[in-house]
Parts: structure tokens; sequence; C-alpha cells
């Protein structure tokens, strides 16, 4: 977004005053644009892990109800340091 800058030969600080003002509103609206995607990134993630706590709880259920030995809690290989 291109904004006037204000003519050389004014004298009067005022109209240095508005454009500063401007270009505060600018970046007062450019990072309210950029933390909205934030929180809904967020907000997404919450509801991911809901979601597979759900998943995880109804899949032990099936398990039970078919009588089947518990999920195995495999853990992965990690190197030693």
């Amino acid at each position: 977004m291109n904004f006037p800058f204000p003519e050389a030969n004014d004298h009067s600080g005022q109209k240095v005053l508005e454009y500063l003002a401007q270009l505060q509103r600018h970046n007062a609206l450019l990072r309210e644009s950029l933390a909205l995607p934030q929180k809904e990134n967020v907000l997404q993630q919450e509801q991911i892990t809901q979601l597979k706590e759900v998943v995880e709880a109804l899949e032990a259920e099936i398990r039970r109800l078919k009588k089947l030995p518990p999920k195995p809690d495999i853990k992965p290989i990690t190197k030693p340091p």
C-alpha cells in the first residue's frame, strides 16, 4: 500500500503527524491480520489433540468389547547421545 508523503514545502508538522498516525493504523491492522491465523492454528491443534484422545478411547473400548489384549505400548528406539 502506498502512502502519500507530505509535500516538502509544507512547513506545518500536522501533515507529518497525520502520515505517522496513518502508518501506525496500518501497522496495527497488519499485526492483527497476522495474529488471526496463529490463533486459528492453535485452536485447530487443540481440536486435533482432543479428537486423537477420543479415537484412542474408542479403540480401547473396541478392544475391550472384543476381549482383545490392550494395545501394546511400543516406544521408538533412540540412539544414545
